[in-house]
């Protein structure tokens, strides 16, 4: 048995309640896309040790990764269903393309790999995010158009 409470936006079946929508947003169309730095290098010029101990070893960086840094982004839909990739952000310079080319091939294709000059998001990235991925996340087709919650 089925049973719809539209106003709530619960779907009853065989006695048990799944919430499909809140208001007049659907589950699918609710989103939250996020930010957060990410450092390759953590505790510069540090080691772990137990304290006492006579000797340390010391992990020294590759030249260039102490100073390396992306953003990454992330985008979590309130059904649970990931319809957007993961955005890594690095610090490079725009143009040229050869060795970034190479650079994304060695990302898994399941992550989006950008680059600009600060390595965080830019309007440029934001547009380009919204084009290549946002645009596409609905599980309605564009005839079919419901509104859509997003909170950056």
């Amino acid at each position: 048995m089925v049973r719809s409470d539209s106003h709530l936006g619960l779907v009853e079946r065989d006695g048990d309640k799944a919430q499909t929508k809140v208001e007049r947003f659907q589950l699918s169309e609710i989103h939250n896309m996020d930010q957060t730095p990410i450092a390759s290098e953590f505790l510069d010029e540090r080691t772990y040790e137990f304290k006492g101990n006579k000797i340390a070893w010391l992990k020294e960086t590759r030249s260039g990764w102490d100073q390396r840094q992306a953003t990454l982004q992330v985008c979590v839909f309130a059904d649970g269903i990931q319809r957007c990739k993961p955005q890594l952000i690095f610090h490079s310079a725009e143009t040229g393309k050869g060795a970034r080319a190479k650079n994304r091939k060695e990302y898994h294709s399941g992550v989006e790999v950008l680059f600009n000059k600060k390595a965080w998001a830019s309007e440029k990235t934001m547009i380009q995010w919204i084009k290549s991925q946002y645009r596409y996340a609905s599980e309605f087709p564009l005839s079919r158009k419901q509104p859509r919650l997003i909170t950056l």
